[in-house]
């Protein structure tokens, strides 16, 4: 009889317990709009293609999006956003002239993430899911004869360019996120989220064969929700 009465007991206390989480898990405002933090980089077996020491430094960068919730259970959602980012790395870069020098490749993109996969508990979300970039600028910081910096656009390709002599950026980037957060309040939420490229950044159609250099990194982000 004891036995009973305590799993009597037991069971009770899990639906009560089961019953409060998912009365804290409706989601109540499914849009959002988010602003980020992003430190960014590039890696890959080909980053001397890029940066003549082999290595690259993290690109402290931003991003804006929006995201719409669609809650499919008490703890799982689908999360879908559109974000804009800006991302690169610091690489170095030679010249006969100039010698060795810093410089920065910087990328400017849509980002959609079409269905991150998202668990839910008491304000908690862990979520997974693929992306899908557009590329919509790019430029390297180069150094002219007189020493001076500009902004090189041409790393970003041209339909009739010579890619044998300059290969340039691909147009599409497809990769996954995986990211935490936690809501302060039904309105503001804070979280963490990497990103990892899983297709090449750089073409060479002449060669027919992609430079295996690919994007990733992680980012803290400050949603708002409507």
């Amino acid at each position: 009889m004891k036995n009973i009465k305590n799993t009597v007991l037991s069971v009770f206390f899990l639906l009560l317990i089961t019953s409060n989480l998912m009365a804290q898990n409706t989601i109540t405002k499914p849009f959002a709009i988010k602003a980020g933090y992003l430190q960014t980089d590039l890696h890959g077996d080909d980053i001397d293609f890029l940066s003549i020491d082999e290595e690259t430094t993290a690109l402290n960068s931003f991003m804006i999006g929006v995201e719409y919730h669609s809650e499919i259970s008490k703890f799982i959602s689908f999360k879908h956003e559109l974000n804009f980012n800006i991302s690169g790395a610091e690489v170095l870069l030679n010249d006969a002239i100039n010698g060795e020098y810093q410089s920065t490749l910087r990328i400017s993109s849509l980002q959609l993430q079409p269905l991150n996969v998202t668990f839910r508990v008491k304000g908690f979300q862990v979520y997974v899911g693929p992306y899908a970039s557009a590329l919509l600028d790019a430029r390297i910081n180069r150094k002219d004869e007189l020493g001076n910096t500009y902004k090189d656009k041409s790393i970003f390709g041209e339909p009739d360019e010579e890619t044998e002599k300059n290969k340039y950026l691909q147009k599409i980037d497809f990769g996954a996120t995986a990211g935490v957060l936690f809501e302060l309040n039904k309105t503001i939420s804070l979280g963490v989220r990497y990103n990892h490229g899983l297709v090449p950044i750089f073409d060479n159609t002449t060669e027919q064969k992609s430079i295996k250099i690919y994007n990733e990194s992680w980012g803290v982000v400050l949603g708002y929700r409507l």
